[in-house]
C-alpha cells in the first residue's frame, strides 16, 4: 500500500514536470529494484511480477492525474492573466 501511494505520488509529480517518454526509464528502473529486491528477499516470481504490475499501474495512472492538473492549472492561469489585462485596458 505505501508503496502504491508513493508510486503514485512520484508519477503525479513527473506528470508535472516531464513529457511521456519519463515513464519507460522510471518504470525499467522500478521494475528493476523490484527484481533485486525479490531476489534479495527470496520472495517468488509471481509476487514480483505482480509488484512490479502494480507498480507500473500506479506511475502511469500518477502521471495521468499529474498531466491533468498541470493543463487544469495552465488554462486557470491563462484565464487569471486575461481577466487581469482586461481589468488594466479600462
Amino acid at each position: 500500500m505505501v508503496t502504491m501511494v508513493s508510486s503514485l505520488v512520484g508519477g503525479i509529480t513527473l506528470g508535472l514536470r516531464f513529457k511521456v517518454l519519463i515513464l519507460i526509464p522510471t518504470v525499467s528502473a522500478a521494475a528493476y529494484l523490484i527484481g533485486v529486491a525479490a531476489t534479495v528477499f527470496n520472495c517468488s516470481g509471481w509476487s514480483a511480477l505482480w509488484a512490479m504490475v502494480e507498480i507500473t499501474l500506479a506511475l502511469q495512472t500518477g502521471y495521468l492525474v499529474g498531466i491533468s492538473g498541470a493543463d487544469v492549472a495552465a488554462r486557470t492561469l491563462s484565464r487569471q492573466c486575461a481577466y487581469s489585462g482586461a481589468a488594466a485596458d479600462l
